[in-house]
């Protein structure tokens, strides 16, 4: 039996907006082989999430290039073109976002996303800025699913974990606000998120 839900924080990339690197890719590198290995071994998670600590994009990418050389010309165009790997906004989210705005409750975002990639999204999708207040890790330098960055959002906000409700598409995000005593699903799809809202009581 869950506790009262009050608050709900949402993650931004798969959950707000669609996210995948291969969206740019398969544009840019027709050679399927290419493509893979640059998915796989070059702009791999582990350097994205240099940029959501707070590396700038164009210092990944220069640093990035002196290690992959060979493949410098399509981390440069990343660079110029990351924005094309989040194509569009998740619309039964967001419907289901303003469902739960009118209800009245405070929403929040809380999101690994680097500091100029996340301002430079805004710009195109403003609804990623559209929260009573916002953890962005880029500008924390502290990622998920490291505690630290769920205790921001609950200490900037003077939020109680068992009152808030978090939703994100990683397992291992949700695990570790479960951990912490938030509330916390897993996001696969909009018409999942409903049910779980229904069956939480929050819709």
């Amino acid at each position: 039996m869950s506790k009262t839900i009050e608050y709900i924080a949402f993650d931004l990339g798969r959950v707000i907006v669609e996210w995948n690197p291969a969206y740019l890719f398969d544009d840019l590198i027709p050679d399927v082989a290419r493509r893979q290995y640059m998915l796989e071994h070059v702009v791999t998670m582990d350097w994205i999430e240099e940029v959501d600590r707070g590396k700038t994009l164009s210092q990944a990418v220069e640093e990035r290039s002196a290690l992959f050389p060979d493949f410098a010309e399509e981390l440069q165009e990343y660079g110029a073109r990351w924005i094309e790997t989040i194509p569009h906004l998740i619309d039964g989210t967001l419907a289901l976002k303003l469902r739960l705005k009118t209800a009245g409750y405070p929403l929040y975002a809380l999101s690994n996303f680097g500091r100029d990639t996340y301002e430079d999204a805004v710009k195109i999708y403003p609804e990623l800025a559209d929260f009573d207040g916002a953890v962005i890790s880029g500008h924390e330098r502290v990622i998920k699913p490291e505690p630290e960055i769920y205790q921001i959002l609950l200490t900037r906000y003077g939020l109680t974990p068992e009152k808030l409700l978090f939703i994100d598409d990683r397992a291992d995000n949700v695990a570790q606000a479960q951990d912490l005593g938030i509330q916390a699903v897993q996001f696969i799809n909009a018409e999942k998120l409903e049910a779980d809202l229904i069956r939480l009581s929050v819709l």
